[in-house]
């Protein structure tokens, strides 16, 4: 877990890519009351979020990147958002992003007001109140890790690699634990050599 532990060091000290200056640099803006004239007035928009001292947002960042956010959410005028959160998907201001510690970018969608209207009536049938899909980001979560997905990064098998190595060697006097740890492991790297030398990965 080197990489992963290093990776979390850098966002919760907010170093590298993750620092004030690195967010600015990729277009990002602390959100905050003095924005609300300018967000309001977009018809339609896509809001790019980086949240900041939060596990589940650094875990989206890391197994998605590297890159810096977390979460993206559809804007309407008058800062409308219709957003799906782990709780559940919900409508809400824009201004419940102004904590002082998330910064946002703002993409603008240009689009006729009939089209935007349509989106508008589907997002509010379809987001508010639904539940998360724990199950589909958990077997997406997978598909990364096992190289069955574009997102794919050597990382993430040296990161497991060495854990399944520590297990091991913690579990010397346990002849049936070994063999079990070395069992997943052997598994593991057989499944990544398979859907990276020999399947094709949708995307690449």
């Amino acid at each position: 877990m080197i990489f992963a532990v290093y990776d979390f060091y850098k966002y919760w000290f907010h170093k590298g890519i993750y620092s004030d200056i690195g967010l600015e640099k990729a277009g990002f803006v602390l959100a905050s009351e003095g924005l609300l004239p300018i967000l309001e007035k977009v018809k339609c928009g896509c809001v790019f979020v980086h949240r900041r001292n939060s596990f589940l947002s650094w875990l989206v960042m890391y197994y998605t990147g590297p890159g810096i956010i977390s979460h993206c959410v559809n804007m309407f005028e008058g800062g409308i958002l219709y957003d799906m959160t782990t709780q559940g998907g919900i409508r809400h201001h824009i201004s419940d992003y102004f904590d002082g510690k998330t910064y946002i970018q703002l993409i603008d969608i240009p689009a006729q007001k009939s089209n935007i209207e349509k989106m508008k009536t589907s997002y509010e049938i379809i987001i508010p109140g639904s539940k998360f899909a724990w199950k589909k980001v958990f077997l997406f979560w997978l598909a990364i890790i096992t190289g069955a997905d574009v997102e794919y990064r050597i990382r993430y098998s040296l990161d497991i690699i060495l854990v399944l190595l520590f297990l091991f060697l913690l579990c010397l006097p346990y002849l049936a634990a070994q063999v079990f740890i070395a069992t997943v492991l052997l598994i593991y790297i057989a499944i990544v050599l398979f859907n990276k030398l020999l399947r094709k990965v949708p995307g690449e």
